[in-house]
């Protein structure tokens, strides 16, 4: 089982829980103004991370690689992200 952070100075933090360790940082562009805590969230089981932005941009990264899978851009900002699988 693992925990995703915004770590609000370089993108997303992965902790396993069973170790207790990081074992990824996804990174983001974060600047002093959209430096504030948005919501993050898992997506196929696991396999994506996914997070909302101040900007009004939502990012989603491959787990794995850490490499971003794909950015879906919205006119409203903030942007605060739920999955419903």
């Amino acid at each position: 089982m693992n925990i995703a952070i915004s770590n609000l100075s370089t993108g997303i933090d992965i902790y396993s829980l069973k170790s207790l360790k990081k074992t990824h940082t996804l990174a983001d562009d974060i600047t002093a103004e959209s430096n504030y805590p948005l919501s993050v969230e898992f997506l196929a089981e696991g396999r994506f991370v996914t997070a909302g932005s101040h900007s009004g941009r939502v990012r989603i990264w491959d787990r794995e690689s850490g490499g971003i899978f794909q950015t879906l851009e919205h006119d409203s900002k903030p942007i605060q992200i739920h999955i419903h699988e």
